[in-house]
This record gives C-alpha cells, sequence and structure tokens, in this order.
C-alpha cells in the first residue's frame, strides 16, 4: 500500500506494480527503469497507456 501524505489516502498496488516502483531511484529515469524491469520480468511489466 502506499499513503498520499496530502489526502492521507491509501492506494493498494499489485505485486507487479510495486515490483516496479520499488526499482525506482533518483539517478534512473523511469523510462530507463521500466526497460530494466522489462529485460528482467517481461511478462510482469506494468502497461503503458498511450
Amino acid at each position: 500500500m502506499l499513503q498520499d501524505s496530502y489526502t492521507q489516502r491509501f492506494f493498494r498496488l499489485t505485486p507487479e506494480a510495486w515490483a516496479f516502483i520499488s526499482r525506482l531511484t533518483p539517478e534512473r529515469t523511469v523510462e530507463e527503469t521500466r526497460n530494466a524491469f522489462l529485460d528482467s520480468h517481461p511478462a510482469q511489466a506494468p502497461g503503458q497507456r498511450p
């Protein structure tokens, strides 16, 4: 679960979404993180909406 500290709302994530989000760092862009996640977990990567 994630909590929005501004609104105090909680958000439940799928295991796949959490696996992706937990890999985000200030040193890499979201695109770089997504590409690395796709390489290691191609069937579990979250989709991208146009």
